[in-house]
């Protein structure tokens, strides 16, 4: 009986689902061919949120990737850094590479700082402490090689990149009896 408790009072306590920034996929690529990405995010909540975004250059997507120098200070912007987002209202980031046209695939973080607005008094002879909800998000951004080769292998069952750039591969079908789960 105990045990049911619990979960009975944070069903009666009001307590909604969680609701935070909502950046969209965890990982976002920019095509060879293109120099511009467009991410929409959305503000779920029911107060305004400011964001503030910042950009990491990685030495790999993987766990083990290490925060590296840009070449250049100017080789992704992006607009806006900095907003305030209403309540349940969305905004459209936009990110510029300019950096070198060459046969290396390059990848950044996207860190997406989000902090809830308050009301509380600012001035001097009626201040308050208030605590509010933040989040620090990290996506990843892939830029393609302007100059991409796109090229895998098919051997055994197994397909090998052997390509300068990532591949997104869908298989369709049922799997060979050999490789169910």
């Amino acid at each position: 009986m105990k045990k049911h408790l619990l979960p009975l009072a944070l069903l009666f306590s009001g307590i909604s689902p969680a609701q935070a920034l909502d950046v969209g996929d965890i990982s976002s690529f920019m095509n060879s061919d293109s120099s511009t990405l467009s991410k929409t995010i959305q503000n779920s909540t029911d107060s305004g949120r400011l964001i503030n975004i910042r950009l990491e250059r990685l030495s790999s997507p993987l766990d083990d990737g290490q925060v590296i120098a840009m070449d250049k200070p100017d080789e992704l912007l992006l607009t806006p850094a900095s907003l305030l987002l209403p309540a349940q209202a969305s905004e459209v980031i936009r990110f510029f590479y300019k950096g070198p046209a060459d046969e290396k695939e390059r990848y950044y973080r996207i860190v997406w700082f989000d902090q809830a607005l308050s009301d509380a008094q600012r001035d001097n002879a009626n201040r308050s402490a208030v605590a509010t909800a933040s989040a620090r998000i990290g996506t990843i951004l892939v830029v393609a090689p302007r100059q991409a080769n796109y090229r895998f292998q098919y051997a055994n069952g197994s397909l090998t990149n052997t390509g300068n750039a990532t591949l997104r591969i869908l298989a369709y079908g049922p799997l060979p009896e050999s490789r169910q789960w």
